[in-house]
This record gives structure tokens, sequence and C-alpha cells, in this order.
């Protein structure tokens, strides 16, 4: 549904896959991965809104490549990028 995106990070993939499943577990979402690739999906509290539903790859050092598969209408692509660069 959204092209990918491909974000830098700084220190180990480790600290950054952490990070990122108390964050989406935290929005009542589920996170399954490892260091190298996985699945996330995060419900929306909006009205006729349901999920941000998403896959990631850790294919280079310092670089995470994120592919959102499924996203409400009223929210767009890019929204959704900022608020994940936002956030790692």
């Amino acid at each position: 549904m959204c092209d990918p995106f491909t974000v830098a990070f700084q220190g180990p993939a480790d600290d950054l896959i952490a990070k990122l499943k108390i964050e989406v577990e935290q929005n009542h979402g589920t996170f399954q991965g490892d260091v190298n690739q996985g699945h996330f999906e995060v419900p929306i509290p909006l009205p006729l809104a349901k999920h941000v539903i998403g896959d990631y790859e850790i294919a280079a050092p310092q670089q995470i490549t994120i592919t959102i598969s499924q996203k409400p209408a009223l929210i767009s692509c890019g929204q959704i990028e900022d608020f994940i660069k936002g956030h790692i």
C-alpha cells in the first residue's frame, strides 16, 4: 500500500527492535520478529480506522526498511513514515 522506506539508526539492532516492540505493544499492537525481519500491527484510535500493518527488514548495518501493507484511508503514507522516523 505504501512504498517501502529506509531509516538509519544508531546503536545495536537488538536495542532498536526492543524499543519498537515496546512502542507497538504500549499502543495495544502486536509485534513479531527479530533483528533480521518481522511484522507489526497497530490499532488506530480513530472512527472508521482499523490498523496500520507492516513489515520490517534490517538489510544493512544501521538501516531498517519498513513496508506498510495496510493503513486507514484517513492517514497518508507520509504521515506514517514521519511518525515512525520520529520514534527511531
